[in-house]
């Protein structure tokens, strides 16, 4: 038909239907052939290549589509952003730029990449998860995608920029987040867990779904019915953080969701953060999202494995232009040799040897005061690591960026690590030869015996095939009837040792819970070591242990029925809770007289304390050495803690211990913690109401289960005492000196501290409402908050004092020794330290709140004095120091008061103008006193 009318509508359908066709059966090659095309709205760009279209926003750098040959892939509504998003994107900031950085008409349709870049100006931005209401950190953030000839996807990469005349910050969580449509039902995160979503069953969260994301570096989903498969694939892992033992989110979510965390808390956290005046760059990505088709989920995922491999292969891309973004021709190999001079493995590795060049550890710069970040808790900067087995130690590092680094390595088999400091990788891109290099892993004496293999993993041990199963660890019961016995010579790791040592529930009530792990408390558990000895010890003997994830805060040892002292642990990552067995790594070890090992069978026994049942321990490696020639010289803490019998266990039920009255003994009553002869806590008062002796108030507050928590009011004529059940929630009821047990009841109390005011007739207590119905909601729908209860009315009357809209974030408040202020501590179970906000308690509904330290340590009110607050921290001290925060001044820049000690701080409170401390020598309870400023 030319120049005229078309005759026949019908033949004309005919050849449009033909024609279709054709095109659909037009093979992948010709598919791949179409240009890319950029084009673009006021509101957004959209990149196409005929087989992937992606719409960008020009606003905040999200992905608001992202379809595969017609079919659209991302869900377009997920919680105030559209598809995918980076959580700094780049809005709130001074101006925003849009731009096409890679113009297609310019190279043939060849590639195609559009740049969203936001330029702080001095304001915060980023909006993510953990960020304060303003923003997170002055950066300006260039957010790019783009998109090839012929590919099944996309890219995306983030360039962040700190100028040197922004503001000193602290980087939150860091992230790029995707929804998928719904029709994606199969979830892929590693070998073990790939399926159906959920997998598994009770208890689960999404925690579930983190694992080591160095190595399993393509994860996604994908969708049998439509048999389509979206992938996301880190093509290198140099811009991730915390190195090679790093656990972290990959996918999860009712909603098919895909995370790519560089910066995160979880697990021991990352740390990034910068210096006013300091000018600092780096590119995150970029990262491939990849869609695919196959018959069948696993088909998909094979082939979404030999896609990263390609990926692999290309990197770095030649394409990628600016942020410092180095290419092939600019990196450079670095290569050497590890020798080995350990007698005991025969100067050869046994297994895999992990080898990686990363920045030398670093002081943070935050004003939370001076923190060592090691290659395992840096985001900041690029890392680069490489794996072989290589039984001689060679080693090559492929694709490092110049700069100043120092060479790590740790080795299968091999106790200990390896550090070089001062490697120089210069401009130009030339090899790099560091030849051989001497390793002589530390030995304390010949080995007497090991359990497990030394490679930073519990993996051998048995039950950790199913680490991430939120139930697991209460197998250990049923698989370990009669406790652990580990016969050195006849057991092995996967049968006889179970990944999780914890505290026993024995019979208990355990609950699995989401986001908490197992809900409950048990009985000290001992892991049992059974040995013989040829001829009886002497000189030193040394056990090392090497961890891999804390929830414990020490470790008993016993040596042939004697206590020889304690292992203390390091700070709770909360791998345990949140089903992980990656969580920080170190080794600890304890010295005890060789003496003590007899000719014949003996028995060392390693026991996890009683306590709450994620208050466990799991471990990489453990060794008992034995230097006969080194006389044992106990130091006078050791020597104390050995000679003492050990303490019984407390009952799983007992309340904390309180510390001393900050203010005069009431007047009325005195008060005192006891274990009733039932072993349920009970709270004493002597003369209560006139009776004779003392008096169990926890029966009289009438309502049954266990005592939590007691506040008396400053005159001492009323108490409130916090009764939980079997649930954790506790009621709170009230009793006074003169009418007995009042009408007061305050339900749904939990992760409190009761706090009267200075007149006795309010209450502050921490909860969280009428919980809903729905299971999951029960504990995580409704906000943790602060509230004020005044005596007499209805619990419906008691408004917030203090929230956040954080999830599973709780709040515990000090009212200070004037009832002006309270001092709320926040924390976050999956985070290793608290934030502290301070508001005026005087007020019905204070405000603004004024916060003065972030979760990264940990913060212990000690008293006040004026608008000047001080608090036990560990920021910057092992052993903890005294600081303060005013109020007056500047109340994010803390002044040290005292500073940390040999001994570790263990108690700090206030007595009128003066701080009672405690140190804790050996044995020993060291006081001092140390007066307030006026």
């Amino acid at each position: 038909m030319r120049g005229g009318k078309m005759r026949n509508p019908k033949s004309w359908l005919r050849w449009f239907a033909a024609m279709a066709a054709l095109l659909v059966a037009l093979p992948a090659a010709a598919q791949a052939d179409r240009p890319v095309t950029v084009t673009e709205t006021r509101e957004a760009y959209t990149l196409s290549n005929g087989i992937v279209t992606a719409m960008v926003s020009k606003r905040t750098g999200d992905l608001l589509s992202m379809t595969y040959k017609g079919t659209e892939t991302v869900e377009k509504d997920s919680g105030g952003h559209s598809g995918g998003y980076w959580s700094h994107d780049t809005t709130g900031g001074k101006e925003t730029i849009a731009r096409v950085s890679i113009d297609p008409s310019a190279n043939g349709g060849a590639r195609g990449e559009v740049s969203v870049k936001g330029i702080s100006g001095g304001i915060k931005m980023g909006h993510g998860p953990g960020t304060a209401p303003d923003g997170d950190v002055q950066l300006d953030i260039d957010i790019r995608y783009a998109l090839g000839r012929g590919e099944r996807g996309i890219y995306t990469y983030s360039i962040l920029h700190h100028r040197p005349e922004y503001d000193a910050g602290f980087m939150a969580e860091a992230r790029y987040a995707v929804k998928l449509e719904k029709f994606f039902t199969n979830i892929h995160v590693d070998g073990a867990r790939s399926g159906k979503y959920p997998l598994l069953g009770e208890g689960i969260d999404k925690y579930v779904y983190t694992a080591l994301q160095w190595e399993e570096r393509v994860f996604g989903w994908t969708s049998p019915e439509k048999k389509l498969g979206w992938f996301m694939m880190n093509p290198s892992a140099e811009y991730l953080s915390g190195g090679p033992t790093k656990a972290e989110f990959l996918a999860h979510g009712t909603e098919p969701t895909v995370l790519n965390y560089w910066k995160s808390s979880h697990y021991g956290g990352a740390n990034v953060d910068f210096a006013k005046g300091e000018d600092w760059t780096k590119v995150i990505g970029p990262i491939f999202f990849y869609v695919n088709e196959g018959a069948t989920s696993e088909a998909m995922l094979a082939d979404a494995r030999a896609q990263l491999a390609r990926e692999d292969a290309k990197w770095p891309y030649g394409w990628v232009v600016g942020g410092g973004y180095r290419h092939a021709n600019e990196r450079s190999e670095v290569r050497g040799r590890l020798s080995l001079k350990d007698p005991v493995l025969r100067n050869r590795f046994p297994g895999t040897l992990t080898v990686g060049l990363a920045k030398p550890t670093y002081p943070a710069q935050t004003y939370l005061g001076p923190r060592d970040i090691g290659w395992d808790t840096d985001g900041k900067h690029y890392q680069f690591w490489s794996k072989q087995v290589a039984p001689d130690g060679s080693f090559r590092i492929a694709d490092v960026v110049p700069g100043s680094y120092t060479l790590y390595a740790y080795a299968e088999g091999v106790l200990g690590a390896f550090a070089k400091a001062d490697v120089v990788v210069p401009e130009g891109g030339r090899p790099v030869d560091l030849g051989a290099l001497a390793w002589a892993p530390i030995r304390k004496g010949r080995p007497l015996w090991e359990v497990g293999v030394a490679d930073r993993s519990a993996a051998e041990f048995a039950g950790a095939d199913r680490y991430f199963d939120p139930g697991v660890q209460l197998r250990y019961a049923g698989s370990f009837a009669n406790g652990t016995a580990y016969r050195i010579g006849n057991s092995t790791p996967g049968k006889d040792w179970f990944f999780i040592q914890a505290p026993d529930p024995k019979g208990q009530k355990a609950e699995v819970s989401p986001f908490r792990g197992i809900l409950g408390n048990g009985a000290a558990t001992p892991y049992r070591i059974l040995f013989p000895m040829k001829a009886a010890g002497k000189g030193t003997a040394t056990l090392r242990v090497a961890i891999t994830a804390t929830g414990a805060p020490s470790l008993d040892i016993s040596v042939n029925g004697q206590a020889v002292g304690a292992l203390k642990l390091g700070r709770p990552e909360g791998a345990i809770t949140r089903h992980q067995i990656y969580g920080k790594w170190y080794e600890v070890e304890l010295a005890f007289d060789g003496a003590l090992l007899w000719r014949g069978d003996n028995e060392l026994v390693v026991t996890v304390p009683a306590g709450p049942l994620n208050a466990g321990v799991a471990y990489d490696y453990l060794r008992l050495e034995l230097d006969e020639a080194r006389a044992f010289a106990a130091t006078p803490a050791a020597a104390a803690e050995a000679s003492a019998a050990p303490a019984p266990s407390a009952p799983a039920s007992a309340a904390a211990p309180r510390a001393p009255w900050p203010f005069a003994p009431p007047p009325v009553a005195q008060f005192r913690t006891a274990t009733g002869p039932d072993g349920a806590p009970q709270l004493l008062a002597r003369n209560w109401r006139g009776a004779a002796g003392e008096t169990d108030l926890a029966p009289l507050a009438g309502t049954g289960g266990t005592l939590a928590d007691w506040a008396v009011s400053r005159d001492g004529r009323r108490v409130a005492l916090g009764i939980a059940g079997a649930d954790g929630f506790q009621t709170v009821s009230v009793l006074d000196a003169d009418a007995g047990l009042l009408a007061d009841r305050l339900r749904w109390v939990k992760d409190s501290r009761l706090q009267w005011t200075p007149d006795g007739r309010a209450l502050f207590y921490s909860g969280y409402g009428e919980p809903p119905t729905d299971p999951f909601l029960k504990e995580f729908g409704v906000h943790h908050a602060l509230y004020r209860h005044r005596i007499g009315a209805e619990q419906d009357a008691d408004d917030p004092v203090y929230f956040s809209d954080r999830a599973r974030t709780t709040h515990r408040a000090a009212l200070t020794e004037d009832g002006h202020w309270l001092v709320v501590t926040s924390s976050l179970p999956a985070e290793a330290g608290d934030s502290v906000t301070i508001i005026d308690a005087t007020v019905d509904k204070p405000g603004p709140w004024q916060p003065v330290a972030t979760n990264v340590d940990r913060w212990r009110f000690a008293g006040a004095r004026g608008a000047t607050f001080y608090f036990v921290t560990d920021a910057g001290a092992p052993h903890r120091r005294i600081v303060a925060f005013d109020l007056a001044g500047n109340a994010n820049l803390p002044r040290e008061i005292v500073a940390e000690a040999a001994d570790p701080l263990v108690a700090a409170w206030q007595s009128g103008d003066r701080l009672v401390l405690e140190y804790r020598r050996g044995a020993q309870t060291i006081r001092r006193e140390v007066p307030l400023a006026s």
